[in-house]
């Protein structure tokens, strides 16, 4: 069945997630085929944007579909991953990174795959603070 258009969606670039944090399986657990597409819904569920999620798409039971080990376990590997995520243009990524005292959206969504994976000790941090020095609250 055709998925109905739900707007334009601008893509950012989210980079530096640790190799620890496996986006991936996070994904695929939720449902989903494709990171970017589990990374948009993130966003929306953050914005309360419900409706323009374009929800999983993985049919067949989870277990069925293991996911592939790594294949590029090699000396000098890479240490973090980074991935595209298209967020639908009505939801204010940017504003909503602000909210959370990040200065990047890049940033805000790799500390959200982070916690998502239940790695907060992973997370860099907010790191937008006021003219005192002093964080900057999340309700500002």
């Amino acid at each position: 069945m055709a998925q109905p258009h739900l707007g334009t969606r601008r893509g950012f670039l989210v980079r530096g997630v640790p190799i620890e944090v496996d986006v991936e399986q996070l994904a695929h657990q939720a449902g989903y085929s494709a990171v970017s597409r589990y990374g948009a819904d993130v966003f929306c569920d953050l914005a309360g944007f419900d409706q323009l999620k374009l929800g999983p798409d993985v049919t067949l039971p989870l277990n069925a579909l293991p996911m592939p080990l790594p294949t590029r376990i090699v000396s000098g590997a890479p240490r973090t991953h980074k991935y595209t995520i298209r967020i639908p243009d009505q939801v204010n990524a940017e504003e909503l990174a602000r909210r959370a005292g990040y200065s990047a959206v890049s940033r805000f969504a790799r500390d959200t795959f982070c916690t998502l994976a239940g790695r907060s000790d992973l997370r860099l941090g907010p790191d937008l603070f006021d003219e005192g020095g002093s964080q900057l609250s999340l309700s500002a």
